[in-house]
């Protein structure tokens, strides 16, 4: 088939219930990550704890067209599922559900 999501997105899921969960890096939390790791592993020489890598990418959901219809702001996005789809913001999770026509 033909591509129809505009490559602006880091990565993403598949489409359900008409929505897709796609994210873009935050590139600010990941420079924080990466200062912060490098000083872990200078000062205790490896990294078993400690923030979550992946925390620096933002997750929203688009439509078919490519269209942002959930603002990217989580954490994490899950596929949705009868309607609904469960997001991460800092250690909260919480459902979001698929938003009316207008």
């Amino acid at each position: 088939g033909t591509p129809i999501v505009i490559t602006e997105f880091y990565d993403g899921e598949a489409f359900s219930n008409g929505l897709a969960a796609v994210c873009q890096r935050d590139y600010e939390a990941e420079e924080r990550y990466k200062k912060w790791a490098e000083e872990q592993y200078r000062t205790q020489g490896i990294l078993c704890q400690g923030p979550n890598p992946m925390d620096y990418l933002r997750w929203g959901y688009i439509d078919r067209t490519g269209e942002l219809v959930i603002s990217i702001l989580f954490n994490r996005a899950t596929s949705f599922s009868e309607g609904f789809a469960a997001v991460r913001i800092g250690e909260k999770w919480a459902y979001v559900s698929v938003p009316r026509a207008n």
